[in-house]
This record gives C-alpha cells, sequence and structure tokens, in this order.
C-alpha cells in the first residue's frame, strides 16, 4: 500500500496548480494535508488484481481523492 501512497501523493502534487493565489493555496492545503489514501489505493489495487496497467490507473485514483477530499 506505502507504494500506492507515494504514487498517488507524487501525482496529485502533478494536477494541482502551481499559482499561489488564495483558492490554489487551499486546494493544495486540503488534498496534500496527508491522509490514508484509502479509496484512490483500493482503486489502483483492483487493478493490479485485474491484471490493469496502474499508471493509467492513476488519474483515476487522483480523481477519486480529489472528490473525496470536496466532500468533507
Amino acid at each position: 500500500m506505502n507504494r500506492y501512497v507515494d504514487l498517488i501523493n507524487n501525482a496529485l502534487a502533478d494536477y494541482l496548480p502551481d499559482s499561489d493565489d488564495v483558492v490554489s493555496r487551499a486546494m493544495k492545503y486540503s488534498v496534500e494535508i496527508g491522509g490514508k489514501r484509502i479509496r484512490p489505493s483500493l482503486l489502483l489495487s483492483f487493478c493490479e488484481l485485474c491484471g490493469g496497467d496502474i499508471y493509467k490507473a492513476l488519474p483515476f485514483a487522483c480523481a477519486l481523492e480529489m472528490i473525496h477530499t470536496y466532500s468533507l
């Protein structure tokens, strides 16, 4: 699971905007504050279990984490 969490954290950093405005900082804070990353890890694990490419599923895992973070 640690491998998935590292992949997800690195990918999330790439998907977030680089600007320093208030909204971007709030987005980064909310997503990068840390967490267990259970939902995206389960997605990647299931993908790998079914023989899929986790690197192709990574954008969907990040989207799932962003939606979860937004819903809090």
